[in-house]
């Protein structure tokens, strides 16, 4: 059996690997731009074409309307797939544990790899270009399961868990450089089948490889308390509902210790919570266990924490966990789901509509194949910028720093917010050599989007319920980022390609953004009002 220990002493070289995991097999699909021009060439969906009374450059163009909207309908697919699988793939691994969701994420992404490489050759002999559907649905399943499973190693950077999830974030986004790599090559003379087949090889034996060094079970901080000493983690997953308490510990009440002692069980100074309206006497008897605890021998002092161990592996079990709809109803989660489907639908009707727009804005004069590289090439820099919210994230402010707060993650959704309107903003220009900066805009909105919404539920909700709530909300973004498909054929149809007033219309929905953190800030500065209620009316008793 895998050690714990050895696991958590190799951490650093477990977070390279997962990297290197993640950025291989997660989300290649965000490549779609890349791939879209390989599958034209191999002549998918080309029976759509329709030939009119025009010149031949107007026909390749005019005539493809069809299989432009049937190779988005492609990637519409696989952007749902790799979203709405969440809520399997996270009730599965918060009950079967993270090796057999490894297990089964090797499995899709084998038998993706192997639907693709059918698909190559049915297109050879037969000429079925519509099994590509379940080839990029699996290929796509398989990445996000695989990257719940590894979401857990963030639990060994206690201090730095925000800043952990956002570099997996940024690997995810920079997986979209895979599918340039396959144009590179494919335009290099290797033909599709065989880079299909080199990709499904090197898929099953790294994923397996790894699985085979991280531990059968989920890695939580009560695990690692033993190892690393940590006794404060516990506080980043308890229910938000539940209010601060104050600590009685600090403060001396004087006079007589000898008489009314009720014998202690080692458990006050770990709870040692106290009310507002809890009378005198009961404060004097808290502060009497807590002066007799820190003079109790050595042996007591272990029973304690053996007894508070065993208490917070109870409260962080499933069976004493908060119930899972009570959860999915809160304020913060639906504001947190509608703010990550907004954002999402933003993206991806920018990625989807990304070879028909630069058409537009060329007039079909140019070869738009050189900006398709370089929107593959950027992909690679969200890795680069990921880090930069979960550092805002992580941040607190001094008087907050022993604190459980939301303060950084005010400002993390904050700083979202403003990129999507920069965003919103650039696409609005059309101007081929505005792209490239739209280009980065877009990579790091997909990058802080990610990563506010993976690193608030490891904050906010109990971790048991972790995989669940995170696939819930993939699965509702992936509903609503399906309107994206009617987006495209309204530009496409009616729009003559032209997406300026879907564009606009995006830009008023995306000012709703703000709803979340002016909701966080709200809720925090009501927080801190009614803690310091509770400090002054302790300080009165």
């Amino acid at each position: 059996m895998v050690s714990l220990k050895r696991v958590y002493n190799q951490r650093y070289l477990i977070l390279v690997w997962s990297v290197l995991e993640i950025f291989l097999f997660s989300a290649i699909v965000y490549g779609w731009a890349a791939l879209v021009v390989v599958l034209k060439q191999e002549n998918f969906f080309h029976d759509l074409c329709e030939v009119k009374n025009s010149t031949i450059i107007e026909d390749e163009v005019e005539d493809c309307i069809k299989q432009d909207e049937r190779l988005n309908l492609v990637f519409l697919t696989g952007v749902i797939s790799f979203s709405s699988t969440g809520i399997v793939s996270g009730a599965f691994l918060d009950r079967f544990g993270p090796r057999k969701a490894r297990l089964l994420s090797s499995f899709d992404n084998n038998c993706g790899s192997k639907l693709n490489v059918a698909i190559e050759l049915s297109m050879i002999l037969t000429d079925r270009p519509n099994l590509i559907f379940p080839g990029i649905i699996t290929l796509s399943a398989a990445g996000l399961t695989l990257l719940l499973t590894i979401f857990q190693v963030a639990n060994m950077f206690d201090k730095w868990k925000s800043s952990v999830i956002s570099l997996f974030n940024g690997a995810v986004d920079a997986s979209a450089i895979v599918l340039l790599f396959f144009k590179l090559v494919y335009n290099a003379g290797i033909p599709l089948l065989s880079i299909n087949i080199f990709y499904l090889l090197s898929a099953i034996i790294l994923i397996l490889v790894f699985t085979s060094i991280l531990p059968p079970y989920t890695i939580t901080p009560e695990r690692l308390q033993p190892i690393n000493g940590s006794r404060d983690s516990r506080a980043s997953h308890e229910s938000f509902a539940k209010p601060q308490i104050a600590d009685v510990s600090a403060f001396t009440i004087e006079g007589s210790h000898s008489n009314g002692i009720m014998h202690m069980n080692g458990t006050s100074e770990v709870n040692g919570e106290v009310g507002i309206s809890k009378k005198n006497s009961k404060l004097q008897q808290n502060e009497t266990e807590s002066h007799l605890q820190s003079s109790a021998p050595s042996q007591s002092q272990a029973v304690n924490e053996n007894n508070e161990v065993a208490k917070i592996e109870a409260e962080s079990s499933e069976d004493s966990a908060p119930r899972l709809i009570s959860q999915m109803l809160t304020a913060e989660y639906i504001l947190l789901v509608l703010f990550t489907s907004v954002c999402g639908l933003r993206l991806w009707f920018y990625v989807g509509n990304l070879n028909s727009y630069l058409e537009f804005m060329s007039d079909n004069d140019m070869d738009t194949d050189h900006y398709t590289n370089w929107f593959g090439i950027i992909q690679f820099s969200g890795f680069l910028f990921a880090p930069i919210v979960g550092y805002v994230m992580d941040w607190k402010p001094k008087k907050n720093q022993n604190e459980k707060t939301d303060i950084g993650f005010i400002f993390g959704f904050l700083l979202t917010s403003c990129v999507t309107l920069v965003l919103n903003i650039l696409v609005l220009v059309p101007s081929l050599s505005v792209q490239y900066a739209t280009f980065v805009v877009q990579v790091v909105l997909r990058a802080f989007v990610f990563s506010v919404y993976s690193a608030f539920i490891l904050h906010k909700f109990p971790l048991v319920h972790f995989g669940k709530l995170l696939g819930a909300g993939h699965i509702i973004s992936s509903a609503i980022v399906s309107i994206q498909y009617g987006l495209v054929v309204v530009t496409e149809d009616t729009l003559k390609k032209d997406p300026f007033w879907v564009n606009v219309s995006l830009l008023v929905l995306c000012l709703f953004l703000n709803i979340l953190p002016a909701y966080l800030w709200i809720k925090e500065k009501r927080q801190n009002g009614q803690n310091r209620r509770i400090e002054v009316n302790r300080s009165v008793i």
